[in-house]
């Protein structure tokens, strides 16, 4: 049996996705209330979703569907969601999870968000996070991963520390990129790893990040081209004269949008498997050991680890955390919005990059109306083709 994971704010799925492609994990089931994502997990990834994570490992009195349970019902037959108690955990009527993953909401912490990202993951959307660590507190899984922006840095993450110092993790972090995943976009995002302070990866004094930076040695272009380097095959392929002839197409580009790159969420799911299994030794390379200490009250550097309470800011590995100017040809990331977006001339308008992909590709290929298909959104993002597509 491989290690149980909860795949928490599960999206799109790309943790579960790409523990299913390493091998050796199995997650337990989602939390998802997005009803486009809803969908997905049920079609696409045959994933069991307990709903609202706010419910999840709660008491019974706790939970919604315990009027079914009063009424000796069984609540998935009523409701579309398995609001798991923490009574399942306990009597093992769903696994123990040895790890939890979450990319939670950041609408609150990115900078995209002009009006509402100065509240941090108190902000309406971003609490969640609260929720999540509420979950990783009742189960005290071994290992926690957590995808946001990379502005939680500032705005959280110092929270978010203390409460795994409490729970006694040791935690790393950092900003990953896809562009050295030879992605033609930057999309900088925050990936947080705690290991309990007696499982497998802690004993090892290893870094994931170590691992992850292995898989980032690719240039930008050379998994997902380059704007620059489409044929006249590729530039058909992606152009909708009519978005609307696809059913659904708004709901899964914003899925997308939200999403995690695949390839990275694979990668870091690789080093923990790796790290897991890996045979302590007296000769294992202390990872642990290289970052200089910072003073209390100092900002959370974008790389750095804590233990015992303190934290260690680490050297900018810059093939996981490229400067933005680090690279020629680079496009914007695909954002939540764009699929409610199409190719519209008011657009070029916009100075540099505020009009985000559809902008980039109208000047890149001259479109002045239509949109962009939703399977090449899918290949910008690294998943497979129709990997979004859903019954409506």
């Amino acid at each position: 049996m491989g290690l149980q994971v909860l795949d928490l704010c599960t999206g799109l799925g790309a943790f579960t996705v790409a523990g299913r492609a390493v091998g050796g994990f199995e997650s337990i089931c989602g939390s998802e209330i997005d009803n486009f994502c809803c969908k997905h997990m049920e079609q696409n990834l045959e994933l069991e979703n307990s709903g609202d994570v706010r419910y999840l490992a709660t008491n019974e009195t706790a939970n919604t569907t315990q009027k079914y349970m009063d009424e000796d019902k069984v609540p998935a037959e009523w409701e579309s969601f398995s609001q798991f108690t923490m009574a399942d955990f306990m009597e093992g009527v769903v696994p123990w999870p040895n790890m939890i993953c979450a990319g939670s909401p950041c609408q609150n912490i990115t900078s995209v968000n002009i009006n509402g990202n100065a509240l941090g993951i108190d902000g309406e959307k971003s609490k969640v996070i609260y929720d999540v660590m509420n979950v990783v507190e009742s189960l005290e899984p071994e290992y926690v991963l957590l995808e946001n922006g990379p502005l939680l840095t500032n705005k959280g993450l110092d929270v978010l520390l203390k409460k795994f110092e409490l729970l006694e993790y040791q935690v790393e972090w950092s900003v990953v990129s896809c562009a050295c995943f030879g992605f033609p976009h930057y999309r900088h995002r925050l990936f947080v790893f705690a290991a309990r302070k007696d499982s497998p990866i802690a004993k090892t004094h290893k870094s994931i990040f170590k691992l992850v930076s292995e898989d980032a040695c690719y240039l930008p272009g050379e998994v997902v081209p380059t704007f620059n380097m489409y044929t006249e095959d590729q530039i058909d392929a992606l152009y909708l004269e009519t978005p609307r002839s696809i059913k659904g197409r708004s709901l899964r580009v914003n899925a997308l949008g939200n999403s995690i790159v695949y390839p990275v969420a694979k990668s870091h799911m690789r080093a923990v498997k790796t790290l897991h299994y890996l045979e302590c030794n007296s000769d294992n390379k202390r990872d642990f050991e290289d970052g200089v200490e910072i003073k209390a009250g100092a900002k959370i550097p974008d790389e750095g680890y804590m233990i015992n309470g303190k934290i260690f800011k680490r050297s900018r590995d810059f093939r996981l955390n490229p400067k933005k100017t680090e690279f020629e040809n680079m496009s914007s990331t695909l954002l939540r919005k764009d699929g409610n977006n199409n190719f519209n001339p008011s657009r070029l308008e916009r100075p540099g990059k505020s009009g985000g992909v559809n902008t980039d590709l109208m000047r890149a290929f001259g479109f002045n109306g239509g949109g962009f298909h939703p399977e090449w959104a899918e290949a910008y993002m690294g998943y497979p083709q129709k990997f979004t597509e859903v019954n409506q």
